[in-house]
């Protein structure tokens, strides 16, 4: 069984490359467009979310807190993911009610291939 995943990116570029990466295990559906979050939660009833921690339209806390208090929201797991790993950043995302932070360490030429 492949669990859906939505993954809330402002980079392209991180959506296909972890689709890539976990695509064995899971439906990754990337949405760059953090006001289209409601639809998206509707068609695809995820398993899981993932949010990036800073975005420019909203960032991955604000988006947290709509997700959480949206009618659509299937009360699934969400998780942050960041390459800012500050003591600060992880703690906020823990306090906002984030089961997990995951660091995003990668290079440009892992995001290229």
């Amino acid at each position: 069984m492949r669990y859906n995943l939505v993954y809330f990116d402002d980079q392209t570029d991180n959506i296909e490359c972890y689709e890539a990466m976990l695509k064995d295990k899971f439906n990754v559906i990337g949405c760059s467009e953090t006001k289209n979050f409601s639809d998206v939660l509707k068609s695809n009833r995820p398993h899981a979310i993932m949010i990036d921690l800073h975005m420019p339209e909203v960032d991955g806390i604000e988006l947290f807190k709509l997700i959480h208090d949206s009618d659509d929201y299937n009360g699934c797991p969400i998780f942050f993911i960041s390459g800012d790993v500050s003591t600060e950043s992880r703690l906020k995302t823990y306090q906002t009610g984030g089961i997990d932070f995951f660091e995003r360490n990668l290079t440009q030429e892992e995001i290229s291939t």
